[in-house]
Formats: C-alpha cells, structure tokens, sequence
C-alpha cells in the first residue's frame, strides 16, 4: 500500500489487490470524521486498461492546467462504451482534482460508481505511484499476491433508490421481497416516528396490523442496540430499555424485533439478518427528519433527557461505531434569536457551544448550516458589505467572507430563482455545502443575532463598518448640482440575449423535446421545446427539482397520488396524473404543457441530467 499526501484527517492510500485470479489497483480516499467514527472512504477500482486511461488522462490533466493551478477538463475516450472524465475546479483559494468513469448505457452516458476528488498538487504524486504498480498488473497470475487484504466494515451503506426513498416526513425501506415504513406522526404536541411492517398479497403491499411508534429518544436507544448485534451471531437477544427486544433467529438468520405488550412481546418488524446494516440506515435518516420537526420543547426535553448528572456512572453498551446521528447536539447558549416569522421562510439564529445555528422553515424540510465560533466576526463583516452594496446593486454575485481547510464561507445578494434573497452557503468539503436562503430584508436581523451571538461566545466583536449614507447623498448632491450643465445622455440598448445552446434531444410519447440552454450566465434557464411549443425550467436548484420529480414517480408507483411541485419563476407546475388507465406526467407552463407516460420519466430524467453534465 502506498500513501499519498494526507494528513491525520484525510488520506489517499494507493494499494494492489488480487481476489479471485483477478488484479486491480484500488484509490482509497479516507475522511476521518467525529470520534469513535469509522472513517468515510471513497474507493476507485482500476483494471489494466482503466490504469492506462487514467495515467494519461492526469499527464495531459497536469499540462492542461500548469501543474494543478488552473481550471481544465479532459475527457478520454477509453473504450467501446466507456469514457474517462478528470477535471480541475476551484476550492476556495485551491484547487481540486475529479476523476470518474462513464458508461454508455442505451442512449444515454451514466457515472460508472462515485467521482473520487482530490487535491490538484498531489496529482503529480498518485500519477508516481500507480505508474510504479502498473508492472504488477502484467504479471502472470502465477506469482500473485497472498496476503490478504484488509476490509474495512462499512455499517451504514450509502442510500440507492433500490432500497430505500426519502422524502420531507417519511423513509421507505424496501429491498426485495421487505417493505418497512417509518413515518412522522404528532401525538397531541409530540411528535414520534411510527414503523409498520407490510407484506405482499396477490400484487399488493398491505400493512401489518402490529405498528411501533418510537420517540426520538427511543429511536437513539433502537439504532445503538442495533450497532450493537450487527456483528452478533445467530441466536442472540438483546432487550432494549423496557419496550423493545432484538432477537437473531432462524436458518438463515432473521432479525427480529419485537414490542412489550402486557406481561409478554409481539412481533413488529421481522427481516433478513443481511438487510440489518441498510435498515440501520433508514432508521438513522429516519431519526435525522424526526429531528427537524420537534418543537423548541421537544427538543430542550430530549437534551434533558440525554444529560448525566455529576457524579452518575452510566454504562454504555459495547459498540464500535456510533453513527453521526448519534452524537449528542451541542449545548445551546442563551436565548434563540428569530427573523422573517411574518415571512414564508422564518429563520431562527441559534448560538451553541463553540458554533451558531441558522435555521430556515418553510421548505419541504426545514435547511440549516452551522458557523464556527471563529469565522463569525469574518462573516458579520462580509454580511454588512453584502447589506451596503445590495442598496446600490441589484445584484450582488457571490463574495468570499472567509477561506479555512475545514470551511469556506460564501454569501451573495440574488439568485436565479428568488432576485430579492440572500443566500449563505458554507463549504465543509470539495462535494460538501449547507444554504441557507432569507429575504434581503431580513439581512440586518440575521446581523444583529449575530453580534449577539459573538458576545455570548465571548469572541471578539467586529467593528461596524462605516455607513456608506453620507458618501451616497454627498455624490447624489454633486449629481444634482451638475444636472443643469450637463447634457442628457442617450439612454443604452439593451444588450441582446446571446444565442441559445443546444443540449441534445430526448424522445418522449410520441414527442421529441429538444433541450437548451437560454439566458445570460447569471440567470440561465432549460428551456424544453417541442411542435412550437416550449417551457422554461429555471437552472439554478434544477437538481433539486429533478430529485422532487423523481420523488414523485416512486410515491405515485406506491399509491400516493394527488401532490404536485411549483416552480416559481418562471411559473411551471408538475404533477403525476392518471389519463383513464395511464398515468401521466404534466409539466404545465403558462402558454404550454407537456404529458407523457409517467413510465417514461425516469428515461428523461436521466436524459436532462446528462445533457447538462456532459
């Protein structure tokens, strides 16, 4: 194995692997996260032929952008079928590197796995090392390695649609031949997480009788009494407080777990064993929507509960991993401050331990992002500057507030989508961001929590930056003074809309929709043409529209029916409809809609994302 740059955090690990009279070299790339967390890892598996696209993919990578210090692309064609993708792009004052493999399936080219991203300046060096392990690859098979190599459990498997669907206040778990749901129900002021079992009859899924209804506080104690037997052998019980008991039984093993009614238990929820380590990650994003919709009291009271008082011993069961769900929320300090409440989107300022909290309601699930104690006077700063210039520019494109390894802060005044927001956006990876999304109006609110934030914190406090009304009246004044000597100035044509670009065509129904991009670079728009008619789709937040849509298409294959999405600008909405025995999807603009077989959805999808990745 070979270990390429990195540091106690992060890590790329190069390592030969022969399985099965097969060889192949293996990019481990690892993220350590909280304590007593395994550490997240991305993996990119290479045989001979992908090796040597890869090898010369970096070396042209290397001299398209001097030595990783700009931005470039090149794509490869590897083989029948298959292309090789790497890139530089910017992050904040460095750069990184994306390397993935593409597959030709149908008429449409797909990711073959997860991208792998790494720093620019260590592509020199893994282009080093996997030239000195390309010798091993040709060796004959004869003299292949022995040793085993190392696998590193992976408890919580990464979410596929396969498996398991999510949306704003449920989890479907559902691999082949099982179907759990785990949905948010209020019980008076509470609000718990009930699980139900179905099965299958004839062609249908028809609930259990038996449901478990679980606080959060339960659904903590379930997912850490699960951590627990995911390694267990066959015949193991554990019971879980006094409500729940995890059994493994059966050949093949089964797991089983079953609710106290009276003096004895009753069967909830039964699967198979191998299932154990996906339900575990239902259940933790099951726990994770839960959360976002307690009250201030429900949460306070599962703080509460949580706390240990000085001096108590308290016995944790034997684990080894907890999942990141599971770590206790920092302590808030002192009051919440609240903003926009008489708005669509109210917000709410929280200062805690070492961080603040700003959190938006109002969408399909609430967002929020978190702001390290020490950033905050570098962000207060740039939120002031955005306050001053947005009185002068309409528009104010997105400004750098501060630049850490572990966090870059952006802030603009406009999106595509909403002209008159505010969006804050905070960087805690290459891939990873939180956003957060207000009414410019509320700007000098969000401000003034956070000042008060800072003295909660004991941080130093900026200072105010100059008020920039004196120099805009005095310039007013010299304007007005020169208005009578000056001659009029011919007002400017506007700047005509530059031509559009085409994506591609994709084939729906009986229709053919041509794909475009329109609009200048800072409000580009999808536009979806078709017999003279066309819809525009705003670009900005697109995936997260086709994320909704594909939403759609699994709960409508379920039975649920009857909801719709709305774009707001321009004005589209999207429903899943049932045309006599076919249903139908409808994009309905104000001049036009498009319909086709809902069955067809998920081939356009598709199609619309590659067009705008390609």
């Amino acid at each position: 194995m070979i270990v390429v740059g990195g540091d106690e955090e992060d890590q790329v690990q190069v390592q030969a692997v022969a399985e099965g009279g097969a060889r192949s070299v293996e990019i481990h790339l690892w993220r350590r996260g909280p304590a007593d967390v395994p550490p997240a890892r991305d993996v990119l598996d290479l045989d001979l032929l992908d090796l040597d696209s890869l090898l010369q993919g970096m070396t042209e990578l290397l001299e398209a952008s001097e030595g990783g210090t700009r931005v470039a692309r090149i794509v490869l064609e590897t083989a029948e079928g298959r292309r090789l993708r790497v890139e530089t792009e910017p992050f904040g004052a460095r750069f990184v590197a994306r390397v993935v493999f593409w597959q030709r399936t149908r008429a449409t080219w797909r990711p073959d796995g997860d991208p792998i991203v790494v720093a620019a300046d260590l592509l020199p060096a893994l282009r080093d090392a996997l030239t000195n392990l390309r010798p091993w690859l040709n060796e004959p098979l004869d003299g292949q390695m022995t040793a085993a190599v190392p696998i590193v459990p992976e408890p919580w498997p990464n979410p596929g649609a396969d498996w398991m669907t999510a949306d704003r206040s449920s989890v479907a778990f559902h691999p082949r031949g099982v179907r759990i749901t785990c949905s948010i129900e209020q019980v008076g002021d509470d609000h718990c997480l009930e699980i139900r079992q179905w099965r299958r009859e004839d062609s249908l899924w028809v609930p259990e009788r038996v449901r478990l209804t679980l606080s959060v506080g339960n659904v903590d104690a379930l997912l850490t009494a699960l951590y627990d037997v995911s390694g267990r052998a066959q015949s193991h019980s554990v019971e879980v407080g006094e409500k729940l008991r995890i059994s493994i039984t059966g050949d093949p093993p089964d797991l089983v777990i079953d609710q106290r009614i009276d003096d004895g238990f009753e069967r909830c929820l039964a699967f198979p064993q191998e299932y154990l380590p996906r339900f575990g990650r239902a259940l933790a994003q099951s726990w994770t929507l839960l959360v976002g919709w307690l009250s201030d009291s429900e949460r306070q009271q599962f703080r509460e509960d949580r706390q240990v008082e000085p001096g108590d011993t308290v016995e944790m069961p034997a684990v080894d991993a907890i999942p990141p769900a599971l770590a206790a929320a920092p302590r808030p300090i002192g009051p919440t401050f609240r903003f926009g409440e008489d708005s669509g989107t109210p917000g709410m300022v929280i200062p805690q331990e070492g961080q603040v909290r700003i959190v938006l309601e109002g969408f399909l699930m609430p967002r929020g992002l978190t702001l390290p104690a020490p950033v905050l006077g570098q962000v207060i700063t740039g939120l002031e500057e955005l306050l001053e210039r947005q009185k002068t520019e309409s528009r104010v494109p997105p400004l750098l507030m501060c630049e850490r390894p572990d966090c870059a802060v952006y802030g603009r005044v406009g999106t595509n989508i909403r002209p008159d927001a505010v969006e804050l956006r905070v960087w805690t990876g290459p891939r990873d961001s939180d956003a957060v999304t207000f009414e410019k109006v509320y700007l000098p609110d969000v401000i003034k929590a956070l000042r008060e934030s800072v003295r909660l914190l004991g941080q130093p406090e900026p200072l105010p930056m100059p008020a920039a009304d004196a120099r805009l009246s005095a310039g007013r004044q010299e304007r007005r003074d020169d208005l009578d000597t000056t001659a009029a100035i011919p007002a400017v044509p506007p700047e005509p809309e530059p031509e559009p670009v085409p994506l591609g065509d994709v084939a729906v129904g009986s229709k053919t929709v041509h794909l475009g991009l329109i609009g200048r670079e800072e409000r580009r728009r999808l536009r979806l043409s078709w017999n003279d008619e066309t819809l525009q789709l705003p670009l900005d937040e697109l995936d997260t529209l086709l994320s909704d849509v594909r939403s759609l298409y699994y709960d409508a294959l379920r039975g649920i029916r009857g909801r719709s999405l709305r774009v707001a600008d321009p004005p589209v909405e999207v429903a899943l409809v049932s045309r006599g025995s076919t249903l139908q999807l409808e994009l309905r603009g104000a001049d036009a809609t498009l319909a086709f077989p809902a069955s067809e959805l998920p081939g356009f999808l598709n199609a619309v994302r590659e067009a705008l990745t390609i």
